[in-house]
């Protein structure tokens, strides 16, 4: 039947052997739901509130108690529970609303009520957690919770920015582009909170140049795009209309609700150098290189996996070099003098670190001879 435009069930239960004068509808049928955020919903931490929609059963005679009542909140913890946190009491079963229907002729409003489940704004709590969002129908001093109903609905609570992980790799890994040179700038990011947590995601990173280090209104931007195979991002960038001279890459991530790196102002930045495309070609030639490939049995290393290759000169302990490996486990030296260098790499892979014994290397005074080491295979240490 309808009660104040409002669907509600009386449930009889009736022995069909027995004739009855009088039957009282049963009362032992308590259910509450969360409708509505849908489960994995997330939410910035400036929302304050939760939008929620909630569904109450419960029977006759309900809330003529003091005692009954209705509780909605987040549990941060995933107790299923809502003990010591910020919840919503309420003491009926549905939420009534009121509203302006018309003016009458003789200056007299008619207000008309409308019954439904409730739309409550729930506070949001501790921020920069996944939590439950729980309910719990109160009668008779008996708890019926809304995960009798359903599985938890879980939403995020998200109030931090993304963040670059440690590796920043250029691809080719030199510093010094030639003016309308193209390259890329990998990135892998993470949006968790301190506990390793993951939050809402990460939705976009922009990349782009500046002189100032920070990103303008004014500046180009390129969005990297996600590869799904090793989560890596990749800006595909040209040093187009650019004078020579030294210039500040700048990478900005943002996740799914908004929050941007860092809301501080700072950014990750990778300082590099515009030249002229004579003046690379003639460091070119007159520079070596020294090349090789790290691997793990027959698995290269990713490029932006923890490791790193060394170039020490022989004698002179102060002179070292280091660079990241490439997708392909791959590594380069560039513009390397002539002279005696020990080469060392370690790398971590299957939870366990590797490394190289120290490699003695040569490179010729012969500036187009550069030294290819082939593939090189880590050991574990």
């Amino acid at each position: 039947v309808a009660v104040d435009e409002y669907p509600r069930a009386f449930v009889f239960e009736m022995n069909c052997r027995d004739t009855v004068q009088k039957q009282e509808p049963l009362k032992a049928m308590e259910e509450i739901r969360i409708e509505s955020p849908e489960r994995g919903e997330a939410y910035p931490g400036s929302a304050k509130t939760i939008k929620v929609r909630v569904a109450v059963d419960a029977p006759w005679g309900s809330f003529e108690s003091k005692g009954d009542y209705v509780e909605v909140g987040i549990d941060p913890d995933r107790d299923r529970e809502l003990d010591d946190d910020e919840t919503l009491q309420l003491f009926a079963d549905r939420q009534v609303e009121y509203f302006v229907k018309a003016l009458q002729p003789d200056g007299t409003l008619r207000i008309n009520t409308q019954a439904g489940d409730f739309e409550l704004d729930v506070p949001l709590g501790r921020l920069n957690v996944r939590a439950y969002l729980l309910g719990r129908l109160v009668v008779d001093s008996n708890d019926t919770w809304s995960t009798e109903a359903q599985e938890p609905v879980e939403v995020v609570i998200d109030d931090s920015s993304p963040e670059i992980e440690k590796t920043t790799a250029l691809n080719p890994p030199s510093r010094e582009i030639p003016i309308d040179g193209e390259f890329q700038v990998l990135i892998r990011a993470k949006d968790t909170n301190s506990e390793g947590v993951a939050l809402s995601g990460v939705k976009m990173i922009e990349v782009a140049f500046d002189q100032g280090g920070e990103f303008s209104e004014n500046e180009p931007v390129e969005m990297a795009k996600l590869r799904p195979a090793d989560g890596v991002w990749i800006a595909d960038m040209k040093a187009a209309d650019l004078a020579e001279g030294n210039y500040v890459i700048v990478v900005r991530p943002t996740d799914k609700v908004g929050n941007f790196e860092k809301q501080r102002g700072e950014l990750y930045r990778i300082e590099v150098k515009v030249v002229s495309p004579t003046s690379a070609e003639k460091e070119m030639a007159v520079t070596n290189a020294v090349t090789g490939k790290l691997s793990h049995g027959k698995n290269p290393f990713s490029e932006l996996e923890d490791s790193e290759v060394t170039l020490t000169s022989e004698g002179e302990p102060l002179k070292t070099r280091q660079v990241r490996i490439n997708e392909q486990g791959g590594f380069a030296f560039s513009k390397v003098p002539p002279g005696k260098y020990i080469l060392s790499a370690k790398a971590f892979s299957a939870n366990r670190w590797r490394k190289v014994e120290d490699m003695k290397v040569t490179v010729s005074s012969d500036p187009k001879t550069p030294v290819q080491l082939g593939a090189i295979k880590v050991k574990t240490f």
